[in-house]
């Protein structure tokens, strides 16, 4: 069986953000994950996570006489840091900046995989007393059309 468009989307957007290192023009090197799971803290000693996750599809237009329906797909790409001597709150707008070229760069189709791409609503999340991480958070906005029918 085929992914579903979804998951393919999600795919694409990981396979956009795992093109970000400094040798290829970006500020950052981080490490990509596809997938909802903690972060050890170890792993943040190496440098950025990124993850990448859906967060949530909702059914739209339903289209009778086609048998297809748009489908809005919210997608959350997170990165998260150690907060220190190194990764200050300039280095997380980097890394945002990063993650925001990459995802909406030029083609806002997934080479024609999806209706659109856009950016949604973004949040920074700095340390807490006695914390030491920092985050970002940027929903993308994909929307797509599901066919469906006798197989």
């Amino acid at each position: 069986m085929a992914d579903t468009v979804a998951l393919q989307a999600l795919q694409a957007i990981k396979t956009r953000l795992d093109a970000i290192s400094t040798g290829s023009g970006y500020n950052t090197d981080p490490t990509v994950i596809m997938g909802v799971q903690p972060i050890n803290p170890d792993q943040l000693n190496s440098g950025p996570v990124v993850t990448v996750f859906e967060l949530r599809d909702d059914p739209t237009d339903e289209l009778q006489l086609t048998g297809a329906q748009v489908i809005d797909l919210t997608i959350v790409v997170e990165g998260q840091m150690q907060f220190g001597a190194t990764s200050t709150p300039q280095a997380l707008s980097e890394l945002w900046q990063d993650i925001s070229q990459a995802v909406f760069l030029d083609d806002t189709t997934l080479g024609g995989l999806v209706l659109a791409v856009n950016r949604g609503p973004r949040e920074f999340e700095y340390p807490q007393p006695g914390g030491n991480t920092i985050a970002v958070r940027q929903a993308v906005n994909v929307r797509y059309l599901e066919t469906y029918g006798n197989p």
